[in-house]
């Protein structure tokens, strides 16, 4: 018994002095260890589903960090301008809840809660991306 649990100790280290060696890590033990989200942002973000409007995510999830409109594609995260890409004429806008520099100590992968609306500002889908900047 005592060398299980010397083995698993040894593995929870090795797993740990792995993610903290590589810059932007993705640490599966806390993924949001290095995500900025807005004050009292729930944990229902995957409650919001195709076809609520504005209002409705406003109200659930508070406002955004970060709004993206169409028109204005020039310089989107990578993820967000695919999205309009994929899309042309259907994805409108995408609110962006997340963003980086949550860990006072190690620069980890942090997440971006999206949820993207059309132009009778309707969701029509939403998405978690992980970012290695």
């Amino acid at each position: 018994m005592k060398k299980l649990i010397f083995g698993i100790g040894i593995l929870g280290v090795g797993i740990i002095a792995t993610c903290l060696s590589y810059t932007e890590s993705y640490f599966p033990l806390y993924p949001e260890i290095d995500t900025v989200l807005p004050p009292n942002f729930p944990q229902d973000f995957h409650t919001i589903t195709p076809g609520m409007n504005v209002n409705d995510v406003d109200s659930l999830l508070g406002q955004p960090i970060h709004v993206y409109q169409r028109d204005v594609s020039v310089g989107l995260r990578e993820d967000l301008n695919q999205v309009f890409q994929q899309s042309p004429g259907v994805v409108q806008s995408c609110w962006q809840y997340g963003s980086d520099g949550a860990s006072p100590v190690w620069d980890f992968a942090w997440l971006s809660y999206n949820v993207c609306f059309d132009s009778a500002d309707q969701v029509i889908e939403t998405g978690v991306a992980i970012y290695h900047d």
